[in-house]
């Protein structure tokens, strides 16, 4: 099963557990918790290039950095506006990938 086929079949029983977790360590430490993962994903990722951890290492902290994502959507909601945005991000790639977007891109790295 991939990724994404896994994602559209998140349990109500997954969503609960999410929820409990939130709940039983409140909030604002879950978000907070959001940063640490996401730091160690990036730490990692820096290892990385200087050969101190491998791919695993990396998906590790990616695993545990979608648990705290799907934990923060269980407690905000707004599944729809989540959709609808996560399907306009992905569309602005495939028109990146297209070359649509392309004379923006270069436009953009010129000045920079």
């Amino acid at each position: 099963m991939h990724w994404w086929e896994r994602e559209q079949e998140n349990s109500m029983e997954e969503q609960e557990i999410y929820k409990q977790a939130a709940e039983s360590w409140g909030i604002p430490l879950q978000r907070l918790m959001v940063i640490e993962e996401c730091a160690e994903l990036i730490h990692n990722i820096a290892k990385y290039f200087r050969g101190r951890c491998d791919d695993v290492d990396i998906m590790h902290e990616m695993v545990d950095v979608q648990l705290m994502i799907n934990q923060m959507r269980a407690v905000i909601g707004r599944e729809d506006e989540w959709n609808e945005y996560f399907a306009y991000k992905l569309d602005r790639v495939e028109r990146r990938l297209k070359g649509e977007e392309q004379c923006r891109l270069i436009n953009l790295k010129n000045q920079g």
